[in-house]
């Protein structure tokens, strides 16, 4: 725990998960301020992989507000922003999108957009269109799923 430092730098693609899969595995065991050193550890391997879910994770176990806007911001891919504001939305964290994003390349509707996803605005729709993707919108008989010969 005391030579952290020293993980991050000697890790590669192959070997980060399950490195930070048994950081994250050892916080419960640890105690207050060295459970905080390994959720940021693990944080900044995910981050310098550009697994920004799996950094927003650690961001939000950390309850830190500026970490959590400072990986929002962070993540270039408009897709997993989006996906990374259903993740603020379902734990309740809202924050103004439009100061986070100020100076990026962000299109007014899309910071709209951003502020619907994390204020649950538009997750009932979200789920009515999965269900329409995964053809789940109608009952089905065992009949249906189990092709019967």
């Amino acid at each position: 725990i005391e030579q952290l430092q020293l993980l991050e730098p000697i890790l590669d693609d192959g070997s980060y998960q399950r490195v930070c899969l048994y950081l994250q595995s050892c916080v419960p065991f640890v105690a207050e301020p060295e459970d905080g050193i390994l959720l940021r550890t693990c944080l900044s391997i995910f981050r310098k992989f550009k697994q920004w879910p799996q950094a927003m994770q650690m961001a939000l176990r950390l309850i830190d507000m500026d970490l959590i806007q400072d990986v929002f911001k962070s993540c270039g891919d408009v897709n997993v922003r989006r996906q990374l504001a259903f993740m603020l939305g379902r734990q309740q964290v809202l924050f103004e999108v439009t100061e986070v994003l100020d100076g990026e390349d962000v299109s007014a509707s899309e910071m709209e957009l951003l502020l619907q996803l994390m204020s649950n605005e538009k997750l009932n729709k979200s789920f009515l269109q999965l269900a329409r993707e995964l053809d789940i919108m109608e009952p089905k008989s065992p009949e249906d799923i189990y092709k019967t010969h």
